[in-house]
């Protein structure tokens, strides 16, 4: 799962890298600001689960961007709490700076012949040209999966979200919904001082997304079409410098016996990944230990904070001799070579689940 998050919310902030040329024009920066959040709305479709997350297990990974006045956008997330399932991140880039951050939770319920998942947990954009901030009252909408026992399987992304800026005024309401099929978005753009919406938002996930002026039939502009997005490729940390309990450590031999079509030591591979975790917790309990994340900081409102504790720009340009946290306390090997690494990117379009462990 913190594969997937990272993948969405890394190759998707380019989107957001022109807002700095608008300083005297807020609702061009919010409208900047949605369109990020929409590039991460895309059409999904259904395919294997991801993993829910161990406590513990961290994922960093970066996109180096073609443009070099934009320098490198960064990622780090961590699973800060297994029941209920949170997975704390930030996604950053120093250049613009620009920054995003979110706790997100997933439940699931199942019907006859479907499965609701329910998402909670707010998203933030900073914007430290203009000292702005950004509440989404929710990092993904629910969604609900059909035909899980027959029939064809599919997705669609369902109910509200709402975007603000209390320092402009400016806010966004969406609703999301299945129509004939398809996955629409339909929505407003408000401003506190006028009473009526300044836009109308109406378009399809994944697909072209528009803004339309209630008292002007003609005008359409276009906010993000995700299907013509070009997404830079992520980049891992080098096996020698991943932490014990970084997500492709903790799953790899799981990968390995899907990879090979073994089912059966999949899941075998999955309960000791499982049991593991609760040694750990029984461990950790037993020693009157609370638990506390590597990378993110629980504050008195309940909202895990970044430590900013980690750069992997910093990282990047020493990356023998710059010290990473790690999980296990010791120190990282400084006398191996380093080269990060581009892997293959988890589905950006895997659909969110919650399987207890």
């Amino acid at each position: 799962m913190l594969e997937v998050i990272g993948f969405r919310e890394l190759t998707t902030l380019h989107t957001i890298f022109g807002v700095n040329a608008h300083s005297d024009n807020p609702l061009e920066r919010f409208i900047y600001v949605l369109r990020f959040f929409l590039s991460t709305i895309r059409q999904e479709q259904f395919e294997k689960k991801p993993f829910n997350p161990v406590l513990g297990e961290n994922h960093i990974a970066w996109i180096v961007n073609d443009n070099p006045q934009d320098g490198i956008t960064e990622f780090i997330g961590e699973q800060v709490s297994h029941h209920p399932p949170i997975s704390a991140f930030i996604v950053r880039n120093t250049n613009h700076q620009v920054e995003v951050t979110g706790n997100i939770s997933f439940s699931v319920k199942f019907g006859q012949n479907y499965a609701a998942v329910s998402t909670s947990g707010a998203e933030f954009v900073t914007l430290g040209k203009f000292n702005e901030r950004y509440e989404l009252t929710k990092c993904l909408p629910d969604m609900v999966v059909r035909n899980v026992i027959w029939g064809t399987k599919y997705c669609m992304w369902e109910g509200k979200i709402t975007l603000e800026c209390p320092s402009t005024g400016y806010s966004a309401t969406m609703v999301f919904e299945e129509k004939k099929k398809e996955n629409i978005l339909k929505g407003t753009i408000n401003h506190i001082d006028q009473n009526e919406p300044l836009f109308e938002i109406r378009g399809v996930c994944g697909a072209p997304i528009y803004l339309y002026k209630p008292d002007q039939p003609d005008f359409k502009r276009l906010v993000i079409d995700v299907s013509k997005e070009k997404f830079g490729e992520v980049s891992y940390l080098p096996k020698e410098h991943l932490d014990p309990l970084a997500s492709v450590v903790v799953w790899k031999k799981v990968y390995d016996a899907i990879i090979i079509g073994d089912m059966v030591l999949a899941d075998k591979e999955k309960k000791i990944v499982e049991q593991e975790q609760r040694d750990r917790s029984k461990a950790r309990n037993m020693s009157g230990k609370t638990n506390t994340g590597m990378y993110f900081d629980l504050d008195n409102a309940g909202n895990w904070i970044f430590k900013n504790n980690i750069s992997l720009i910093k990282y990047l340009e020493s990356p023998n001799t710059y010290q990473l946290p790690r999980s296990d306390g010791r120190q990282q090997n400084s006398s191996s070579t380093a080269t990060a690494t581009a892997s293959p990117s988890p589905s950006a379009s895997a659909s969110p689940s919650a399987s207890s462990a």
